[in-house]
């Protein structure tokens, strides 16, 4: 694999710097009060605009050193000639570390290789460098820099982390090369992914109050920087800012967040819970470690679907069962406290007060209730759903929104469907006789009559709009009728 031209004309000054600091080590092994020369302690500063140098520039040595490391022995094994020459005596071997694949002849450098290079046979200064790359070094926890046992010794019981060789990931192999920035959800089995949307934060539609609260969190975004450097606002003001989303399904949890993280130019990473959540003791907490640590400081916003799942209320302690749930609660609450940005929890219970626990509510800074759109709100789902091509027949979307109780999720998959067959007829106008089919098929999934009902009669018959969903607790869901309520309350299994 090569390096493109200009990143590896960037790359071989600083293995022109590291061939000169292993020479250098190796041939002061035993040497008292041995000292590099001053030209060699730093590597050399790079002025050309690259991804590898934008990156690197902003590290200290040692971080920058351990990068160069992991490069070379993908790249540039050849650099390592000085300690295959020596590795056979185990005086030498012992101090510089690394592990040699004796079928390929290649060196593959350790953290030991590393602490020798800094630190020379100054041990006070090596353990000083193994506790800073023994205790979350960001390069291992943002999955840039990966330790590993050397594949041939993997079932060994050496657990020292200083014989592990450092290996680089390949999302950052390839950005070095000039590729696209990493993504933070790279790597096997990491607990959450990249979620994106086409659409922006203007095209979503949404009840007033609902908006109204979305954009003070957007304010919030935009301004955080400007507003944490000025002087005493740390001392007064939390980072950490909690939002819950609650609503129906198909009400736009998700696609509100995913447009909040496109307003900003910030990813959003939806938070996998299959793969976060162990029936094994401590994997849990595991994960979650995991997870905060790989997002710590970064620019990013955390989302967590059917977060009922997993935030909530500690119980009384009977079992082993319940302690142990309650110490899971207790590790995540902590790391959200401590997480510096946006965490988003959906969910589609409605009583939060009696889903989450006391100590976590008072860590919500924003609650908002997604409400089934009305008539001017689906109006306006049913006119910015069809594409520019597109366009329906004489007003047709005014009557959708007036007679047909659906959500914008429904809207969305109603209209892919419609356009798929408005292709095949080679139509560009859509009919209410090409839509209904649609409708139908949207009402019969919801397991609901296909019926016409406006605003109007929903407020009489709410199983017009939500069908038989009566176990439902509307009492203290904001945007729903009294008479809604009276009506799910008396028929609430």
């Amino acid at each position: 694999m090569a390096f493109e031209v200009k990143s590896m004309e960037v790359i071989k000054r600083e293995i022109d710097w590291l061939k000169a600091l292993i020479n250098l080590r190796v041939s002061g092994i035993g040497q008292e009060n041995y000292m590099l020369p001053d030209e060699i302690k730093e590597p050399p500063v790079l002025y050309e605009a690259t991804n590898y140098s934008d990156f690197v520039n902003n590290k200290n040595t040692e971080d920058r050193l351990a990068i160069l490391l992991a490069i070379c022995r993908a790249e540039r094994n050849e650099v390592f000639f000085p300690f295959l020459v020596n590795f056979r005596n185990l005086e030498f071997q012992s101090r510089y570390g690394g592990v040699v694949d004796r079928d390929l002849n290649r060196f593959y450098p350790t953290l030991s290789t590393l602490f020798f290079l800094l630190s020379g046979d100054d041990l006070e200064r090596w353990n000083e460098y193994f506790l800073k790359f023994s205790h979350k070094n960001s390069l291992f926890t943002q999955n840039i820099l990966l330790l590993e046992k050397f594949a041939k010794n993997a079932d060994s019981h050496d657990n020292d982390i200083a014989n592990y060789t450092l290996r680089l990931s390949d999302s950052y192999l390839r950005y070095f090369m000039g590729g696209d920035q990493p993504r933070l959800d790279e790597g096997s089995g990491f607990p959450a992914f990249l979620i994106e949307t086409n659409l922006s934060f203007d095209d979503v539609v949404h009840a007033p109050r609902v908006k109204e609260s979305l954009t003070d969190i957007v304010k919030y975004l935009r301004n955080k920087k400007k507003l944490f450097a000025m002087e005493g606002v740390k001392e007064k003001v939390k980072e950490s800012y909690v939002v819950v989303f609650s609503g129906l399904p198909g009400t736009g949890k998700t696609l509100t967040a995913k447009t909040i993280g496109k307003e900003l130019g910030l990813p959003i990473y939806c938070v996998n819970l299959s793969r976060l959540v162990s029936k094994y003791i401590g994997e849990t907490e595991k994960n979650l470690e995991i997870l905060f640590d790989r997002f710590d400081s970064q620019e990013c916003i955390l989302f967590f679907d059917e977060a009922d799942a997993i935030f909530g209320k500690r119980t009384e302690v009977k079992d082993s069962k319940d302690r142990y749930a309650n110490q899971q609660i207790n590790y995540l609450l902590q790391k959200i406290e401590t997480f510096k940005g946006l965490v988003i929890l959906a969910t589609n219970v409605f009583d939060i007060e009696g889903l989450f626990d006391k100590a976590f509510q008072r860590r919500i800074r924003r609650h908002i209730h997604f409400v089934h759109p009305d008539k001017e709100e689906r109006f306006l789902l049913w006119k910015k759903s069809l594409p520019s091509s597109f366009l329906f027949e004489n007003n047709l979307e005014e009557e959708l929104a007036l007679y047909y109780q659906l959500t914008g999720a429904s809207i969305s998959n109603i209209v892919s469907d419609v356009l798929v067959e408005a292709v095949h007829q080679d139509l560009t106008k859509i009919s209410f006789e090409l839509i209904k089919p649609f409708i139908k098929m949207d009402y019969s999934r919801r397991n609901m009559p296909y019926r016409r009902a406006t605003d109007e009669d929903v407020i009489k018959n709410p199983s017009l709009r939500y069908g038989n969903i009566v176990s439902i607790d509307l009492n203290k869901y904001e945007g729903v009728g009294d008479k809604q309520k009276e009506f799910f309350n008396r028929n609430k299994r």
